[in-house]
């Protein structure tokens, strides 16, 4: 009984640790695009950065594409754009580092977008995360922001226009005394279909 017992909680520990590896390494039937294979590297000057992540974005856009920030800190200059549904995943917010010297994310698509799992910061200036862009096409349907640090910015995170998004666990500081941590357009209600903000 109790050897049962034992090799039933080992399968299961494994069936966790294969679960944990498949997201961590998503399978090939996912588009899947480390920034440093796109000549992301820590010692780039930010615009090289900012052009190699932006590779790696349209590379793995589409088709819940996965872009992977390893376990260091990367300098950006300027503003990244995503315009259709992709993740942008870290090894981990402790570890994985966007430091934008200027600029954040501009996410303008009707698709779903995640951010998780990596620190993002930026100038008393820039807004960290915008969704629905400027131009305000899109609005990111199921859109999710977990598990990130955010610090630095004038708007961590400006839903302009984001149905369903999901703002869950994050670590939002050092905001300046004018800033806003999270900005949220009037149109929408919290817990209504627009945004559910839920541990920050």
């Amino acid at each position: 009984m109790v050897r049962n017992s034992l090799c039933a909680r080992i399968a299961n520990i494994a069936l966790m640790t294969l679960a944990l590896l498949a997201w961590a390494n998503p399978s090939s039937a996912q588009t899947y695009c480390d920034i440093e294979a796109h000549d992301a590297r820590t010692t780039n000057s930010g615009s090289a950065n900012l052009l190699a992540i932006q590779g790696a974005i349209n590379t793995c856009k589409g088709g819940n594409g996965h872009v992977f920030i390893p376990g260091k800190a990367y300098t950006v200059t300027g503003t990244l754009t995503i315009n259709d549904n992709v993740a942008i995943v870290g090894a981990g917010r402790g570890s994985s580092v966007l430091a934008f010297t200027s600029g954040g994310f501009d996410v303008d698509t009707n698709d779903k977008v995640i951010f998780r799992d990596f620190t993002l910061t930026t100038n008393s200036s820039s807004t960290a995360i915008a969704i629905a862009g400027t131009s305000g096409i899109g609005n990111g349907p199921g859109s999710t922001i977990r598990d990130m640090h955010l610090s630095g910015c004038n708007i961590c995170i400006d839903l302009q226009s984001a149905w369903e998004t999901y703002i869950v666990d994050n670590l939002i500081d050092a905001v300046p005394g004018t800033g806003v941590a999270i900005k949220l357009a009037n149109s929408l209600g919290p817990d209504s279909g627009g945004y559910h903000v839920q541990g920050n």
